[in-house]
């Protein structure tokens, strides 16, 4: 209401205004006189002339309801958010979250299934199509992984013991590369829906936890409550410094955007990052979703159930925890060094 009521810089509020402005206020302390008896009585005095204790406001007659138009209160809601969305877009803006110069024509809603004339027009058939994509990419992973346990069976010792362990999802990236590859050189890209294969990846996340969960000992983790909880609150305290502090550093455009998804993967999996991701950056505006992409292609193979992962017990075992901890920090130094390196680049702050 002072918001829609207040006058241009400088000028003085009229007088119709200002004196229906003032009944308002007066009806309000009179509703909330019998909550806040003593405080509403001193402003009572304050906003006009009174005579006496006649005029005190605990002997004031109680406003009379009224019928009231259900149309104004909507457009007063309505107006409410759009003052609200647009006070959070300057105070994002103001720390740096949102990208800079987007056009406001660039903003489009994402393409659905159903509007792409090339691609399976009905919703069912549209579903049915990405899932027979994931399925080949699975498939061709799943081949890839017997072709490797027959080739580092052939080698023998601790490389078929980690070709023996070795997961199908990280060579199942393999195989969705080959799917992209193949629908673009047939000219059926938009075979793959990413609003579809998004809803996948959430659902495959779901169905991963649920399992892991129900899998759990709990006699195990009730005997070893201490340390998991020292290690959870230790891992979420890192990541929490690595995105607020370091991120910042390290990358040079949309790095709230790329933090958080980057947070998300490390403090669960890809798909929850993604998720975190689609709620900061729903429309895809930012660089992050690319940039992760990438990241995965080279990271997943070898980390997040990749090659590192299935070695590090067998290091753990070999080397002793001590030592396979200080190879993990160097290479952990190595990296942020480099990172922190590369991002004073002058390429690199000119696009910061």
């Amino acid at each position: 209401y002072l918001e829609s009521i207040k006058p241009p810089f400088g000028e003085p509020i009229d007088g119709a205004t200002k004196r229906a402005t003032l009944e308002l206020f007066e009806r309000m302390l009179k509703l909330l006189h019998p909550f806040m008896p003593f405080l509403t009585e001193e402003v009572w005095h304050w906003t006009s002339e009174r005579n006496g204790h006649e005029d005190d406001l605990c002997v004031a007659s109680w406003p009379e309801r009224a019928e009231y138009d259900k149309g104004i209160l909507a457009d007063i809601d309505m107006a409410k958010e759009v003052v609200t969305a647009i006070r959070n877009i300057r105070n994002d803006n103001a720390r740096g979250w949102l990208v800079a110069d987007l056009a406001p024509e660039a903003i489009q809603p994402p393409a659905t299934p159903t509007e792409t004339s090339d691609g399976p027009g009905h919703p069912l058939a549209a579903w049915l199509c990405n899932l027979g994509l994931v399925g080949v990419a699975v498939g061709v992973g799943w081949l890839l992984q017997l072709l490797l346990r027959q080739l580092t069976g052939w080698i023998g010792g601790g490389v078929a013991t980690v070709g023996q362990a070795l997961p199908v999802f990280p060579l199942a990236i393999l195989g969705s590369l080959l799917v992209r590859w193949l629908l673009q050189r047939s000219g059926r890209s938009q075979w793959a829906s990413a609003p579809i294969q998004s809803e996948v990846s959430t659902l495959a996340a779901d169905l991963l936890i649920a399992s892991a969960t129900a899998g759990l000992n709990l006699q195990l983790l009730q005997a070893n409550w201490l340390p998991i909880s020292l290690l959870a609150g230790a891992g979420l305290a890192w990541n929490l410094l690595i995105s607020l502090w370091l991120a910042p550093k390290l990358l040079p455009k949309d790095w709230f955007e790329r933090a958080l998804v980057e947070f998300g993967q490390a403090t669960g999996v890809a798909a929850s990052g993604l998720l975190l991701l689609r709620m900061a950056d729903p429309e895809d505006h930012s660089d992050a979703l690319p940039a992760f992409s990438l990241k995965q292609l080279l990271l997943q193979p070898l980390l997040s159930g990749g090659v590192i992962t299935v070695v590090a017990p067998l290091a753990v075992a070999g080397w002793g925890l001590p030592l396979w901890t200080l190879v993990c920090a160097a290479v952990m130094l190595l990296a942020a060094g480099a990172g922190l390196w590369i991002a004073q680049l002058p390429e690199l702050e000119e696009a910061r």
